[in-house]
């Protein structure tokens, strides 16, 4: 409430075979989240003049045969498949390319990046980005086990890669402290922060979507 937890629980096991229950250490994959976190680096850029939403997508990427109807805002707002911002279509894969525009604008890593920009300054010391089985081996300990329910349970697989689409994994706590930091400006700007929350209009009024979050 204003910022501050007021109430904190945890329920459940993180592992069945172990017996380990969940509690505030527990890092679990956040999947699609990654995208907001994406998405406030892309609007970092922006804020910093380095980068501008209406500049066609392809020029950031390699190999590209993408119009250059398709501008980065339609990417970030998942409508760049049909006519180019007129139509609301979910496309991670689409999303997944931004790590090279960031890439690409900044001369950095996407995980470096994340780390130096929004990480490491916010003290989000459980968070990371899943890139490959030495970094799943390092939380061993601490990540929730995926399972699958089809009748009977079946271990599921985590999936692993640098990517501004899906990837990382964090705690609730951390997850908390994002949002207080997005809420409190010290990621973006009020302005930056409106604009991604606003839904992206298109051709039947307004998608469900802004930048990087279900609005």
């Amino acid at each position: 409430q204003n910022g501050t937890v007021i109430y904190e629980n945890y329920t459940g096991q993180a592992d069945l075979d172990t017996g380990r229950p969940v509690d505030s250490t527990t890092v679990f994959p956040i999947n699609s989240l990654t995208k907001t976190y994406a998405a406030v680096l892309i609007m970092q850029l922006v804020e910093a003049g380095q980068l501008d939403l209406d500049q066609p997508v392809n020029r950031y990427l390699e190999d590209s045969e993408l119009p250059d109807s398709i501008k980065i805002k339609h990417f970030l707002s998942h409508t760049s498949e049909g006519i180019p911002g007129n139509f609301y279509n979910y496309s991670g894969y689409r999303y997944h390319l931004l790590a090279q525009v960031l890439e690409r604008v900044t001369g950095q890593q996407f995980d470096l990046l994340l780390n130096d920009r929004i990480l490491e300054p916010q003290g989000l010391s459980d968070t990371h980005l899943l890139l490959d089985q030495a970094r799943l081996e390092a939380l061993d300990d601490r990540i929730a086990k995926p399972y699958f329910y089809s009748g009977e349970i079946q271990n599921g697989q985590y999936e692993t890669a640098k990517s501004s689409s899906m990837g990382l994994a964090s705690t609730a706590r951390d997850i908390a402290k994002f949002d207080k930091a997005l809420s409190a400006g010290k990621l973006l700007s009020d302005k930056s922060r409106s604009e991604m929350f606003t839904p992206f209009p298109i051709s039947n009024g307004n998608s469900p979507y802004g930048f990087g979050v279900f609005s």
